[in-house]
C-alpha cells in the first residue's frame, strides 16, 4: 500500500479505511499490473453507488437464484448459481438488482466465513438446467463476469 501511495499519490487518494487486503484484490484482479489496478481503483472510487430496495434484494436471494451449499473438504464455501431460477425472475427485475443481490450475498460470506488477511477462494457451481449452453442469455454472462471479478459494481441496500 505504501508503494501505491508513494508512486501514485497525485493520481489517487485511497480511503484510509481500506485494508491492504482490499488493495491486493485489485492487484490480483489486474494480474499485478499496477497501472491497470490503479485504473480499477479510480473507477471504483469515482463510481456512483446505487441503492436498491431491501425487499427486492431479499426476494431475489430467497428465490434460490444463488445460495451456499456448504463447505468442501478444504473449507471453501460452495456457491450454487441456479440459472433456471434466474430466468424465472429476469423479467421481473433489472440485471443490476441481481448483481446487487450477489454483492450482498458475497459480502456476507466474506464477512462471516473468511479469515481476514488470508487469500481465500470459493467454489461456484452453475446449475444450467433449462438453459442452453450454446446460446446463453447475455444477462447471464454479465452475472458470470461479476462473479469472476468481484471488485466490480458496489451497491447498498436501503431498509424500509
Amino acid at each position: 500500500m505504501e508503494y501505491i501511495n508513494d508512486k501514485y499519490k497525485d493520481d489517487i487518494n485511497i480511503p484510509k479505511d481500506w485494508t491492504e487486503g482490499e488493495i491486493r484484490k485489485f492487484l490480483q484482479a489486474a494480474d499485478f499490473d499496477f497501472e491497470d489496478a490503479i485504473a480499477q481503483i479510480k473507477e471504483r472510487l469515482n463510481m456512483h453507488i446505487p441503492t436498491y430496495p431491501f425487499d427486492n434484494i431479499i426476494e431475489i436471494l430467497s428465490s434460490g437464484f444463488v445460495y451456499m451449499h456448504g463447505l468442501d473438504n478444504n473449507y471453501r464455501p460452495i456457491i450454487v448459481c441456479s440459472l433456471s431460477r434466474f430466468m424465472e425472475y429476469i423479467d421481473q427485475y433489472e440485471l443490476d438488482y441481481f448483481i446487487c443481490a450477489i454483492n450482498v450475498f458475497s459480502n456476507y460470506l466474506l464477512k462471516h466465513l473468511f479469515i481476514p488477511g488470508q487469500v481465500e477462494n470459493w467454489i461456484i457451481i452453475t446449475d444450467l438446467n433449462g438453459v442452453s449452453l450454446w446460446k446463453p442469455p447475455t444477462k447471464m454472462i454479465s452475472i458470470f463476469n461479476f462473479l469472476q471479478k468481484r471488485n466490480g459494481i458496489p451497491c447498498t441496500v436501503a431498509e424500509l
